[in-house]
């Protein structure tokens, strides 16, 4: 028996997917979660054996939802949900700690599978993901500048491409203006470009956007 926890900040999406997974007696809770706090807050609330992780709400973001969940040791397993296709970033995931990860234009059997071998132990990739890492793997060095940069630099890297300044930022990271603006000057000394305007094409090119 599995217990869901799917986080979206779309009530359709959410409740869709809620409304499927229903159907199957396999699954003995399924609860919900609208940002990145209400995660935390489930987290606490209740146990749970699987989280459907969607990559754009507001809140904390993913790579810092991953690391709290590492650094508390939760046994909650987790299967990203995403529209963006971008392989480094699905990999940046992958190490950070999520179990899986799944486009949200997937059909509804595949979401099934995913969820099943991640509540088995296993991790889940689609094939058209994995053909795609491999691709990565063998493409030149600094073929992905992004790929170089820390969780944290890529964290910043993606709110300013969607338009948050240094103090939204700086809240949603839990740090201060200072800082943010620390990680930003290495992105664009990492990535050899000279403004927001440039980061923020580079991130829409590659489906960085949140």
């Amino acid at each position: 028996m599995t217990r869901i926890l799917i986080t979206d900040d779309h009530t359709l999406f959410r409740e869709g997917i809620r409304t499927f997974l229903r159907q199957f007696p396999e699954f003995t809770a399924i609860g919900t979660a609208v940002d990145g706090d209400d995660v935390f807050h489930q987290l606490k609330k209740d146990p749970w054996d699987v989280m459907l992780l969607d990559v754009s709400m507001p809140g904390p973001d993913t790579l810092d939802i991953l690391h709290r969940i590492r650094t508390a040791r939760l046994a909650v397993r987790v299967i990203i949900l995403t529209m963006h296709k971008d392989t480094a970033m699905a990999l940046r995931y992958l190490k950070a700690g999520a179990h899986g990860f799944l486009n949200k234009d997937s059909d509804p059997e595949l979401l099934m599978e995913a969820i099943r071998r991640v509540a088995g132990g296993k991790r889940f990739l689609s094939q058209d993901l994995a053909d795609r890492m491999l691709d990565v793997w063998d493409a030149e060095p600094g073929a992905y500048p992004h790929a170089a940069l820390s969780d944290r630099e890529m964290t910043v890297l993606c709110a300013l491409s969607s338009g948050y300044n240094l103090s939204e930022i700086a809240r949603k990271m839990g740090v201060s203006p200072r800082t943010v603006s620390t990680y930003r000057s290495r992105v664009l000394h990492k990535m050899n470009m000279t403004s927001n305007t440039e980061l923020t094409r580079y991130a829409i090119a590659h489906g960085l956007v949140v």
